[in-house]
């Protein structure tokens, strides 16, 4: 993935000196930021936004490994007997 990200890098700077020099730099920053905000609003209006996450209450990972409580305020988790540790 990064070469993906990383790679394109070179060939944005390209067509943004190109743009620079045709229309100026003003007129290319302001493509710029056309081009950003166009981004927002693909991100927005896409329909993985529109999906629910995942809920973590049934995450399996370390805090449910055997002989840990959990943490200590978390209702329904079996906390350690102090009397019995004593």
């Amino acid at each position: 993935m990064a070469f993906l990200t990383q790679g394109v890098k070179p060939v944005g700077m390209l067509i943004g000196g190109f743009l620079g020099q045709a229309i100026g730099i003003r007129g290319a920053l302001y493509f710029a930021a056309a081009g950003t905000l166009t981004s927002v609003v693909w991100a927005w209006r896409s329909p993985l936004r529109a999906k629910d996450a995942p809920d973590d209450r049934g995450a399996t990972d370390d805090a449910g490994a055997p002989g840990d409580a959990g943490a200590p305020d978390e209702p329904g988790v079996p906390q350690p007997d102090p009397a019995a540790a004593a």
